[in-house]
């Protein structure tokens, strides 16, 4: 089995040893948490057969797996509950004197429940009707759960490019792929944001709760099961408002099991991108291993359990850059500073010789004048004409080139199960994942030192004891501990000032970058960046049978310490001009155009005099925070046939506070009759000072009920009709407010503009740049983060109806109505934009000249809000079957209708079609109001495993039996076909743009294009709508001469009014598996992804922008992957 390093692991370093220390004592005092959400229960009724309740039966149950046994009795009612059961296979035996016993298999599944009703016949020793049946598809006819489960045999044999089961989120119904934030699992589920998904493993929260993403990722290997709830949340369930991904990890058996195995993808066998078929370009070069092994077995015979899976991946790639860069003569022929500061830094790769080889490398000062409008007479143009001012450098960067990034990395899980009696049960769970991303895939420049990748080292420690205190009451009780670090450090050069001709764009030759020394802007310049979070979790889950009633209780209390560096300035950034004939200018005569730093105020603001020199602030913040929960759910069958469930929920979420507190400041509202008076009025303040006393007032309102209601039609548990409502609440995630630090008065994020607001800039390598001068400094207007003070608790109303029906044996149908309503959901936007003083406030200027801002202390403030709002409504039609037909055919399909709508569809604003921070008009949020970013109409998902017939004693008597005998016994089949719509997006009208803000296009224009577009003269390019129809620079405000105010025109374009083309993708994956000892099979397994290599057409959504382009352009993406592996199985 793999374990940790003692010396290196996280769990025996003594800090960690007492914060366990701290936890087993925090559950000696029984601290009241969560729900079962991990395990799986078995209710039902006992009954003679005439129907009368029997009280006092015996009913055990007995995993197939591990032979572990639980006992409970029928009470008045004949009702009996088995909760807190681990999914796997489970025989139920009923015993009462006096009628035969009676035996039935039953799968139990993560987080299901399962109603089973035994009827006895009188005055026998045995039944003989009795069957003993594998139920793997079942009708649930106990809860409101709109939810799929993907079984241990989906999740092994379903192609997976990269081995990762979060992968298989995707077949769910009610789930949209079309987000485009990266957050969560990359799906918006019921209509709610990827970051409002709940992840849970093994029931503990496995929630990354700075990014909203998954927090540890297991191997697949390791995965029992995996259950995606959609919609009709009960109340056990909380902090999200979407959906949760409730994930178990497999525990061992009583027999020793196990698995070895190589998965293998390399360039070789996949075919070339579209577009660099369309470019005439060789493909990448790469190869991607991952292997690995899982075992399992008992430790002590039906008392000690272990399972380990451990998975190593080695992923090698990488990609040509051609960059741009000056010449050395170039650099001789300017100015000391500029001289000064290049010679601190090497290229990785040296400039071609100046021959004829080498002639369309490299750029005399002519060439770049007849390419690029220059300043006449200006210090560039006076160098001569046939010096050699620029050339190409190559050099190869770690990307990827289709096996994925670069990297090394390591998972595992080792898991014990220990049976105290048949009344209690311990499971412990430890799990490491740790990723090196090499340098070069974060930040990359041909400049030495500068190139960074991305560490991760995730650790988890969990352990729960079930017991069995009656057969009424049952209770869980869970402590867990959560450490994941995510850092990208700096490079070897470390902390150092960037060059960058513009502030945001890089200029170009024939699609080849200029660089320029530098944390690279094909990456993150914000370095260093991460950090640990640390998570502390405590649960307690309660079951109790009373007559017809079964409550269940419990809550949770979690305490989180995010520790972060964000090093956002802490590497100035010189920027040369605002055009390239300024910035050639300025980087021969050794100037800047602006210098934008980092420095402590110490606790001055905006306005006031600085004494010099400054110093850099403190970049790092350690945030703390808690949550509570308690909920209640009482199922109560209050017919035979009728289960009502009714629950409420609170939720807790405190304000997070930094560890130091006088670090922590917030922009908080000033008097006024308006808002705009008090954006005015308001200023920063430490919030220890303000009455807050803290960024925001704590929300304490956070009631939710679960109501619903299951109906088993016929009472034979083959036709359900379910439904249920609920309001669920969504924590804000840190990543919203992680630039807060930058406030005054510790941190400053200062712009200094030759010519403004200083006379004049040298280029320097030092990252206080001017700040490093004597004397005094009028600290000038900086950006601020800042918190609504009166922010609550994100949440949304759902609501559903499900018709569920088994048409025949393990084939169940099902029609699932989900819906939802977003409510104070979150917002980031800029209160205080060029020119809204003179808008709002009527602050008097000239034409031409109207800047003032609505506080003219500070610049940008970006304030965090509850003003997003969404709706969604979608249909799901599902269809389930194991080995349908008897034929070893075990499939699922989703296909879903739904429509989304919102106003803002990510808190930050964060997909490529998103031209605002925020919305268009942040005092009025619902002019914005069209489709969700991840609307998408119609979308199908069929996945299956088909295990092809064979007959073990077969003889075969022609050649055709033969072949069948040795080619296709232990053959099988396996793919994933996926199939939707197109996901909207907006045509913006940059004309008349300040302040990184565009508004909507004018005009009308087709709201889709062709599948089959016109190809532009560009490889790759592709006109997919016409905009002819649209006017570009039509409206200005009439104060301010741009277009970032309203009114804005009738018939301005609305939000996500255009569509996208489909998509569609097919994986498929044959393998064959060969015995070759009683206790040992071989498989081999060949993959194919997008097996027909088609390149599906997607628009680029941040070229829609009828300034720059008459058209919508799209371009085309898409190759095939081939994957071979070897199986050991045993």
């Amino acid at each position: 089995m793999f374990l940790p390093n003692p010396s290196r692991s996280f769990f025996f370093r003594p800090e960690m040893q007492k914060s366990l220390a701290i936890l087993i004592l925090l559950v000696t005092f029984a601290i009241t948490s969560l729900a079962q959400t991990e395990t799986g229960q078995i209710t039902g009724t006992v009954t003679d057969a005439a129907g009368a309740a029997l009280a006092g039966a015996t009913v055990v149950v007995k995993s197939v797996e591990t032979a572990s046994e639980r006992k409970s009795s029928t009470n008045s009612d004949g009702i009996y509950v088995l909760p807190n059961l681990q999914p796997g296979l489970y025989e139920v035996k009923v015993l009462a004197t006096g009628f035969a016993a009676k035996t039935q298999r039953l799968q139990v599944t993560v987080g299901s429940r399962n109603f089973l009703n035994l009827i006895l016949i009188a005055g026998a020793t045995s039944d003989p009707k009795q069957a003993t049946e594998n139920a793997d598809v079942v009708v649930d006819i106990t809860s409101q759960n709109v939810s799929t489960v993907i079984s241990e045999k989906l999740i092994r044999d379903l192609p997976t490019l990269t081995r990762d089961p979060y992968d298989l989120v995707a077949l769910s119904g009610n789930v949209s792929p079309g987000d485009p934030t990266g957050r969560g699992v990359g799906l918006a589920i019921n209509g709610q944001r990827a970051a409002s998904i709940n992840f849970l493993q093994d029931g503990a929260v496995n929630n990354n709760q700075f990014s909203a993403q998954i927090g540890q990722r297991v191997p697949l290997e390791s995965v029992q099961e995996l259950r995606v709830i959609s919609g009709g949340l009960s109340a056990e369930y909380g902090r999200a408002s979407g959906g949760v991904v409730n994930v178990v990890t497999k525990s061992g058996t009583s027999q020793f099991r196990g698995t070895a195995y190589g998965f293998n993808r390399v360039s070789a066998l996949s075919s070339n991108s579209f577009d660099n078929n369309a470019k005439g370009l060789d493909k990448g070069v790469f190869t991607r291993n991952q292997y690995g092994y899982s075992i399992g077995g008992p430790a002590i015979a039906e008392k000690l359990f272990f399972f380990n899976s451990t998975e190593w991946t080695k992923a090698r790639s990488s990609t040509p850059v051609i960059s741009i860069v000056p010449s050395s003569e170039l650099i001789a022929a300017s100015a000391e500073t500029t001289r000064n500061y290049f010679g601190q830094f090497g290229l990785a790769s040296s400039l071609p010789a100046n021959n004829d080889d080498n002639k369309d490398k490299l750029y005399t000062k002519a060439e770049i004048a007849s390419l690029f409008p220059i300043i006449k007479g200006g210090a560039f143009d006076k160098i001569k004409s046939d010096t050699v001012v620029f050339g190409q450098v190559v050099n190869n960067r770690p990307t990827d080139a289709g096996g994925g990034n670069p990297q090394n990395a390591l998972q595992s899980v080792v898991r014990m199960d220990y049976n105290f009696s048949n009344k209690e049960t311990v499971a412990l769970r430890l799990g490491t994942d740790r990723q090196n991303l090499f340098d070069g895939t974060n930040s990359f420049n041909p400049y030495g030192g500068f190139n960074t990748g991305t560490r991760l080292q995730n650790d988890n420690l969990s352990i729960s004891l079930t017991q069995a205190h009656s057969p009424r009451l049952i209770t869980q009780t869970r402590l867990a501990v959560n450490r994941l670090r995510f850092d990208q450090p700096l490079g070897e050069v470390g902390s150092v000032p960037g060059l960058y001709f513009y502030g945001n764009t890089t200029p170009t030759i024939d699609g080849y970058d200029f660089a320029l020394p530098g944390y690279s802007t094909q990456g993150s310049i914000a370095l260093p960046f991460g950090g640990p979070q640390n998570v502390y979790q405590a649960y307690q889950d309660g079951t109790y049978l009373w007559g017809k009633h079964e409550f269940r209780f419990g809550g949770l209390y979690s305490y989180t310490q995010d520790n972060r560096t964000y090093g956002a300035y802490q590497n100035s950034a010189q920027v040369l001009g605002t055009t390239f004939g300024q910035a050639l200018d300025n980087l021969v005569k050794g100037k800047l155009y602006s210098f934008t730093g980092a420095i402590d105020p110490r606790g001055k603001f905006p306005g006031d005099t600085l004494q010099l020199p400054a110093e850099a602030p403190n970049f790092t913040r350690s945030n703390r925070y808690h949550e509570a929960a308690a909920y209640l759910n009482d199922a109560w069958r209050i017919r035979r046939n009728v289960t009502l469930n009714l629950g409420v929920r609170y939720e807790f979420f405190s304000v997070p506070r930094n560890r130091n507190q006088s670090l922590d400041s917030n922009f908080y509202f000033g008097t006024g009759a308006n808002l705009y008076e008090q954006i005015r009025n308001g200023k920063v303040e430490l919030t220890s000072s303000n009455a807050t006393k803290g960024f925001y007032k704590s929300d304490l309102n956070n009631y939710a009920p679960r109501v619903g209601f299951a109906w088993d039609v016929f009472g034979d548990g083959k036709t359900s009709v379910r439904g249920g409502y609920g309001v669920a609440f969504d924590r804000v995630f840190d990543n919203s407010f992680a630039s807060i630090l930058q406030n005054p008065p510790n941190y400053a994020e200062v712009a200094l503009i030759a010519g403004t607001n200083i006379s004049g800039i040298n280029i320097t390598d030092s990252n206080t740049g001017p700040f490093d001068e004597t004397g005094t400094l009028k600290i000038p207007q900086s950006n601020l983060t800042a918190i609504d003070p009166n922010l609550k608790t994100a949440s949304a109303r759902f609501w559903n109806l499900s018709l569920q029906r088994e048409v025949a044996r393990n084939l169940v149908v099902s029609v699932d109505y989900s819906a939802s309503e977003g409510k104070d959901l979150y917002a980031v936007s800029n209160f205080n934009r060029i020119g809204s003083g003179n808008v709002y406030l009527k602050d008097t200027c000239t034409t031409g000249n109207c800047t003032a801002r609505l506080n003219t202390q500070y610049a940008d403030i970006n304030v965090l809000t509850n003003q997003g709002n969404s709706s969604y409504h979608g249909v799901t039609v599902g269809v389930d079957s194991r080995n349908f037909l008897t034929r070893g055919l075990l499939f699922n399909a989703r296909y879903t209708w739904a429509t989304a709508k919102d106003n803002l569809s990510s808190t930050l604003s964060e997909g490529l079609n998103n031209f605002n921070l925020g919305f268009l008009d942040p005092f009025n949020p619902n002019l914005d109001k069209g489709y969700a970013d991840y609307d998408i109409r119609h979308r199908l998902v069929v996945s299956g495993v088909w295990d092809i017939p064979y007959k073990p004693n077969f003889t075969p008597s022609t050649l055709t039996g033969y072949a069948y005998k040795h080619l296709l016994s232990g053959v099988s089949l396996s793919g994933i076909l996926s199939a939707q719509t197109g996901t909207p997006f907006s045509v913006y009208d940059c004309t008349k743009s300040v302040n990184n803000v565009c508004m909507r296009a004018v005009g009308t224009a087709s709201a889709s294009g062709s599948d089959n577009p016109t190809a532009l003269g560009s490889a790759n390019r592709f006109e997919y709508i016409s905009l002819s129809g649209l006017t570009a620079g039509s409206y200005v405000n009439s104060v301010t001469g741009t277009s970032i105010f309203g009114a804005f025109p009738a018939n301005m374009t609305e939000r996500n009014s255009f569509r996208g083309p489909g998509y569609w993708n097919l994986d498929v994956a044959l393998f064959k598996t060969i015995r070759v000892r009683e206790w040992g099979t071989l498989q081999l397994r060949a993959e194919a992804y997008n097996v027909f290599n088609h390149a599906n057409l997607f628009v680029i959504g941040n070229q829609t922008d009828i300034s720059r382009f008459s058209y919508v352009p799209a371009q085309r993406s898409g190759r095939r992957n081939i994957q071979f592996a070897i199986r050991f199985i045993f």
